[in-house]
């Protein structure tokens, strides 16, 4: 596997964190962090938008604080993949080599070529998964099928990297993403995204716009995703997206939930928006996120001791310490948990080792309750 340590795989266990509890009014918006317990990469997961749709269309950005993989452009930032960007990169030719596949979460998971037959490339899926993936030897196009929908992929000019452009399941309803093009060709760059459903009663096919991607000027970086299904009053609802720069690469630093038109949104807004939905984020000396602020921590200007808040903290590579704090009950008073990890522990262990070659991490948690995690030994994994 190119970069096994980033991402969310089932076979692994993780150390889980939500923002927005399920009765919030943020709960179909969640933000979850995942500690992984053997590799000690911290991955986020935020859902910014749900719609409705034969194919559900969803924005969910990832973020990986290992994820240092070369040749991606990243929409959101620095560390950061979403689930319409997934991309194919490596031998894209056909007939040889490997192929990866960038997934959502930020995994990146290596197929192998085996065999042409039909007018295809046939490659092997990697441990663990029950997916296939065909290359078409005439138009040089992927699809990836995983359960009950194939994803397609399409080579950009130049042929460096296989963009995602079509969701489809079994009857043909699909998610289209619209790229904007360069010599007829997908760009990394998304314009829009349609949904096509077939419409029994009018017979006929049906094609909706659902989302507008718009930039930062002369980026790749998402600036705004309007939402075309909520127009009210000459208004639509938008995600809005700012960014810092740390030593020359781009970070982002705010998630805006917004109502206006597309010129009355285009400013950055201060802290708190119409909606009363933002999410800020901050990052420490090594440009690792540090710090993520709820909406209510955002009224006001966030620090280190901000009540609705995440704190994470890195030692040698690996998340050493989660933070969250938040305010107890209304009365005024603080309530602070956090939760410590400590990796490859070999003394002191309430119990023997399943194997000697086997890694156990140790985390105490914000109850003070100690949890230890046994990680087998694996030699195709050394």
């Amino acid at each position: 596997m190119t970069n096994s340590s980033i991402g969310i795989k089932g076979w692994q266990n993780y150390s889980s964190f939500s923002l927005f509890s399920s009765s919030s009014q943020r709960a179909d918006r969640p933000h979850n962090l995942f500690v992984n317990t053997f590799e000690g990469n911290l991955t986020l997961i935020a859902t910014d938008v749900v719609l409705q749709a034969r194919i559900t269309p969803v924005v969910t950005r990832a973020y990986n604080h290992m994820d240092t993989s070369s040749g991606f452009v990243r929409p959101f930032g620095e560390g950061y993949s979403h689930n319409l960007d997934e991309c194919l990169t490596g031998t894209l030719g056909g007939g040889s080599g490997t192929v990866t596949h960038k997934d959502g979460s930020g995994n990146e998971w290596d197929y192998t070529y085996s065999s042409t037959s039909g007018g295809y490339d046939n490659y092997t899926s990697p441990r663990g998964l029950k997916t296939v993936l065909k290359r078409n030897t005439s138009t040089g196009v992927f699809t990836l099928t995983s359960g009950k929908l194939t994803f397609t992929f399409e080579l950009n000019d130049g042929s460096t990297k296989a963009l995602l452009t079509r969701i489809e399941d079994r009857y043909t309803n699909a998610l289209k993403i619209i790229r904007i093009q360069s010599n007829n060709k997908p760009t990394d760059k998304i314009d829009h995204v349609d949904a096509r459903w077939y419409d029994a009663g009018r017979s006929q096919w049906l094609d909706k716009q659902l989302m507008l991607f718009r930039y930062k000027s002369g980026t790749n970086l998402i600036e705004t995703i309007r939402l075309d299904d909520t127009l009210d009053s000459n208004n639509y609802i938008y995600l809005h997206y700012t960014y810092t720069t740390i030593s020359n690469k781009d970070y982002l630093e705010f998630a805006y939930w917004r109502k206006g038109t597309d010129s009355t949104i285009s400013s950055n807004p201060g802290n708190g928006t119409n909606l009363e939905m933002t999410v800020k984020y901050g990052y420490d000396g090594s440009a690792l996120l540090q710090y993520v602020y709820d909406s209510i921590a955002c009224v006001g200007t966030p620090t280190a001791d901000t009540n609705d808040s995440w704190k994470i903290s890195y030692s040698s590579g690996k998340v050493s310490e989660v933070r969250y704090r938040n305010a107890d009950g209304g009365t005024g008073g603080n309530y602070t948990a956090t939760t410590t990890y400590t990796y490859n522990v070999t003394s002191g262990l309430p119990f023997t080792k399943l194997d000697s070659n086997n890694q156990v991490t140790k985390i105490v948690d914000g109850e003070s309750r100690n949890w230890w995690y046994e990680h087998q030994y694996d030699t195709t994994d050394t």
